[in-house]
């Protein structure tokens, strides 16, 4: 017993086996407290070897209860306790579990609180309070903290773990808002980056503005960081891999190449090239069928070409169009317009791959469809592949016109929000 204590004391302690150290610890106690086997618990020895849940607990129970018999004095529980705490229990996995989910609960609402525009302080302060006492609980169950091996006083162990609670709202406090700032300016950067070499593409955005410019007559930008970074990297409800935004005089194109091939790739056998300006071309879409109704707004008159014609004769000025955009009926009507325009420019332009890019795009359209009835526009997609082509890109507009305003498919969008609640921002002018 001895060479073993001598074992136990070692550097090399954490290599003796779990079983020799609990044969050891219950060999002291039954030495030094002149106890007799079935005196400790029946079970309890080999419970420990097991490392069953609770036996330290029972066995701290039992050496208090010795001590107060006087059969422990204050140097052998002591060591005890240091023997009972290199001993193995398994660990209480609800309760961990209970505490992981609740530290993820307060965090995830402290972060989005980080976020908000607007504090809310009463729901802060209550989190943060909510924090402390995960702090306090969390600290109880280290060993350092805890009552059956800890040879800290009732007060002491009190005090530590509340000074941990504090920590843990500091450290809260500190860790999201740290965490946003350095996430959002490493992801701005990455935008910019990503901006700047899709500007300076001649393929890329600078062939979409002569387009826009040489063809339609529209003037369009590439939204810089301020303008469109959130609504293209964060997961808010307007965000998208690509927008386009209505504004005085010209449409704003928010666009993401990188985040369209991660989430909204053609897949094999598509030119990758080809299908992100595409997507441009569709947000192209946008702003040639939007862009001539409110070309008159500065006179109160408004045109319903992008209007949904069951919602269109109830526009008379600029409140009704509105208001017929926040329909489901004229969402899918724009996104008709957008993917005919879209179809027609591949099959003029890259007749070869055009008919891969279109399985493609109808292929999303399709697996969407269950939840996304704004975007599900594979009848008029298959039609338009279908359909006599205008001479050049410059009939492409009355094309489309045509197909969208005679094609026999159904709009199927229906409204998914309560009275009362408007439709996303971006479904109003800009659409994605």
């Amino acid at each position: 017993m001895a060479a073993f204590a001598k074992r136990q004391s070692s550097t090399r302690a954490a290599r003796v086996p779990n079983e020799d150290r609990v044969r050891y610890l219950f060999a002291v106690l039954r030495v030094v407290a002149d106890i007799q086997p079935h005196e400790i618990g029946a079970g309890l020895e080999q419970q420990a070897i097991d490392r069953g849940p609770g036996w330290k607990w029972q066995l701290k129970a039992r050496l208090d209860e010795y001590e107060q018999l006087h059969r422990l004095n204050p140097d052998q529980k002591s060591h005890l306790l240091r023997c009972l705490r290199m001993c193995e229990e398994s660990p209480n996995l609800l309760r961990g579990g209970l505490l992981l989910a609740a530290w993820s609960l307060v965090l995830a609402t402290l972060c989005n609180l980080s976020w908000l525009l607007a504090p809310q302080p009463v729901l802060y302060l209550v989190t943060l309070g909510l924090t402390g006492l995960l702090g306090y609980a969390t600290a109880a169950t280290l060993s350092i903290f805890d009552h059956e091996v800890s040879t800290a006083t009732r007060w002491q162990r009190r005090m530590l773990c509340s000074t941990a609670g504090a920590f843990a709202v500091a450290v809260s406090m500190l860790v999201p808002d740290s965490a946003m700032l350095i996430i959002q300016s490493a992801s701005k950067r990455s935008f910019q980056l990503e901006r700047e070499a899709y500007a300076a593409d001649p393929g890329g955005f600078e062939a979409i503005r002569q387009l826009a410019s040489d063809t339609f007559g529209v003037n369009v930008v590439l939204g810089g960081v301020d303008q469109s970074w959130s609504l293209t990297s964060v997961r808010v409800p307007e965000a998208s891999v690509a927008s386009m935004g209505l504004g005085s005089g010209f449409c704003t194109l928010n666009f993401s190449p990188n985040r369209i091939h991660a989430g909204f790739g053609g897949g094999s056998g598509v030119d990758p090239a080809l299908w992100v300006r595409g997507v441009a071309i569709h947000e192209l879409g946008h702003c040639v069928d939007t862009w001539r109704d409110l070309a008159l707004a500065s006179s109160r008159k408004v045109a319903t070409h992008s209007i949904a014609p069951v919602q269109a004769t109830k526009v008379s000025d600029i409140n009704g169009y509105l208001a017929a955009t926040e329909e489901p009926a004229t969402q899918q009507w724009r996104e008709v317009f957008s993917d005919i325009f879209l179809v027609g420019y591949w099959r003029l332009s890259a007749p070869d791959q055009a008919p891969a890019l279109i399985d493609a795009l109808v292929a999303h359209r399709d697996a969407n469809a269950q939840n996304d009835r704004v975007h599900y526009t594979t009848c008029w997609v298959n039609l338009a592949r279908r359909s006599s082509l205008p001479d050049d890109l410059k009939g492409l507009l009355v094309w489309t016109d045509s197909l969208r305003d005679d094609a026999s498919c159904q709009l199927t969008a229906k409204p998914a929000h309560p009275a009362g609640i408007k439709a996303r921002p971006r479904d109003l002018l800009g659409l994605d």
